[in-house]
């Protein structure tokens, strides 16, 4: 590629001539020759320099170094206007003058203090920097004896004549020579290896045969998407079964700002199901679905939505666990036997199967079970290291023998007898202490298992009773003995004077026995005339 580049000159007969800015030292480039460096077609990589030759005379046209070759320090700078503009590359070459001639390389020199020296190709379309590159102007500063001199004005360099050539190119080759990409038949442009580029523009219409599987990167417009393949910025409806071996998020994952209203998040909705309309009405449209739930700032709930009609005797809407046998992997296999071993009724009420297993409230075995008044569960506590503020309980342990056992059904089992007591009753006698009352106030239920304290205490207080009556009886039993005693000393000094008056009294008195033996008694005269004995000793 050869271009010219001619600079405002000061006449002469066989040239143009350009004159130097500073009159103390008349110099003049009269020509300029700019060509790019051949290389052959298959060089994939050509060098990065440019020739460019020029004559230098003074303002008297005496070409410089006119008697012996001279190194004069000369500037190429290449901008985009010709005066001002952007400043686009510049070098520092010291070039050698003969008779007025020099030829140099542009691209063989030093940078610049300060200022860029990108490669040429990048001036001239091989970059960012390429743009308008119509516009290319040459600056030429010569130093001399110190003092730099710019040549006005610059030179636009022009394309030589074949370079209108590359304007028109039809085909681009490899690096063996070998055609890359000709112009096919009509407007079609042929491409024998692989297209790589930043982005492709216009609409594509024409294109066919593209193999989806290749194309590694890019953006595939909604448009172009099959019916088939799932979007994430719309609604998808998928009749098949699917499955996912990651986590499953439903809902969007960000952070919120902390609120203290109420709200639902995304659900999970369980639809479909056999057609009931046949044998049952159409409850394909209950709620069945699992969302999370936030309740407050810092309380979020999950919560399972198991229908709209609430029952209770397990006839109404309920969530059951089972274990389903016979159904294969997947449900391949039609039919099966569902057993269900744990159930929630929609009024409340759970049904499990077998014992409820939790290993993890520590207690040994047969511990009870109890309702605390926040309505937790609990494993019944007795060791003091679980109570505090003791004090003994002082009642009228006697008021629980008032009680009146009662028999009764429930509404819900009308058939089934149960015996017990009525709790308004013992709230009637100040039995508080075995009540459990509800939320109002009343009463709701009975401490059965609590009773046996009222009891032990009473046992307690007749033991009492019987061990301070078992001491009375003893005392008793004491003066008993003494009496026993006594009598028997009596008797026995009475049989002694028995004997003394025996023995005492005249054989014409009738015999009268006393006791075990017998005796004479003395006879008095009855006031009637009869006879009285006298038993005084």
């Amino acid at each position: 590629m050869n271009m010219n580049s001619i600079a405002p000159v000061q006449p002469q007969r066989s040239q143009p001539r350009g004159r130097l800015s500073r009159p103390w030292w008349p110099i003049v480039v009269t020509a300029a020759l700019l060509k790019a460096t051949l290389c052959p077609a298959a060089q994939s990589d050509p060098p990065e320099k440019m020739t460019y030759q020029g004559f230098l005379v003074d303002a008297n046209g005496v070409p410089l170094a006119s008697n012996s070759p001279a190194n004069v320090e000369v500037i190429f700078r290449i901008y985009d206007q010709s005066s001002g503009g952007n400043r686009l590359w510049s070098e520092k070459q010291i070039v050698t003058v003969d008779k007025g001639h020099f030829s140099v390389l542009l691209g063989e020199g030093t940078e610049v203090p300060g200022e860029s020296r990108p490669a040429l190709s990048q001036i001239f379309g091989g970059g960012p920097l390429g743009a308008n590159a119509a516009e290319r102007y040459l600056g030429i500063t010569v130093t001399l004896n110190g003092s730099p001199t710019e040549i006005q004005p610059r030179l636009q360099l022009l394309p030589a004549p074949y370079a209108y050539l590359a304007k028109y190119a039809t085909t681009l080759v490899k690096h063996n020579g070998e055609p890359l990409v000709v112009a096919g038949t009509g407007d079609s442009l042929l491409v024998t290896g692989t297209v790589l580029a930043a982005q492709f523009a216009g609409s594509g219409a024409g294109l066919t045969n593209i193999d989806a599987s290749r194309i590694t990167t890019g953006t595939l417009p909604d448009a172009r998407l099959d019916a088939n393949v799932a979007r994430r910025n719309q609604f998808n409806t998928f009749t098949t079964d699917n499955q996912i071996n990651g986590h499953l998020r439903v809902g969007e994952l960000f952070n919120a700002p902390p609120t203290s209203n109420p709200g639902w998040g995304k659900a999970l909705v369980f639809s479909g199901g056999p057609d009931m309309s046949q044998v049952w009405n159409n409850d394909n449209s209950d709620p069945l679905w699992i969302a999370r739930y936030n309740a407050a700032e810092n309380q979020s709930e999950l919560r399972i939505i198991i229908g709209d009609d609430p029952g209770g005797g397990g006839s109404r809407d309920k969530l059951v666990v089972g274990t389903y046998s016979g159904v294969g992997p997947d449900f391949t296999q039609v039919g099966g036997t569902f057993t269900d071993v744990f159930s929630v009724l929609s009024d409340g009420d759970i049904g499990v199967k077998r014992g409820i297993w939790a290993p993890g409230l520590l207690s040994g075995t047969g511990t009870a079970v109890v309702r605390r008044a926040d309505g937790l569960l609990v494993v019944q506590s007795s060791s003091r290291r679980f109570k505090h503020n003791i004090r003994p309980l002082h009642a009228d342990f006697s008021r629980i023998l008032e009680l009146e056992p009662v028999t009764y059904p429930r509404p819900e089992t009308p058939n089934d007898q149960e015996i017990g007591y009525v709790a308004e009753d013992l709230h009637d006698l100040g039995l508080a202490h075995l009540l459990v009352y509800d939320q109002q106030g009343r009463p709701f239920s009975i401490h059965y298992d609590k009773m046996c304290i009222y009891l032990t205490q009473l046992l307690k207080d007749h033991r009492s009773r019987l061990t301070e009556l078992a001491g009375t009886c003893s005392k008793q039993a004491a003066v008993i003995d003494r009496q026993r005693i006594e009598l028997e000393q009596l008797k026995a000094r009475l049989e002694a004077l028995e004997q003394r008056l025996q023995s005492s009294i005249p054989a014409t008195r009738s015999p009268v026995h006393a006791g075990g033996g017998s005796s004479i008694l003395p006879t008095h005269p009855d006031p009637d005339g009869g006879a009285v004995t006298d038993h005084t000793p």
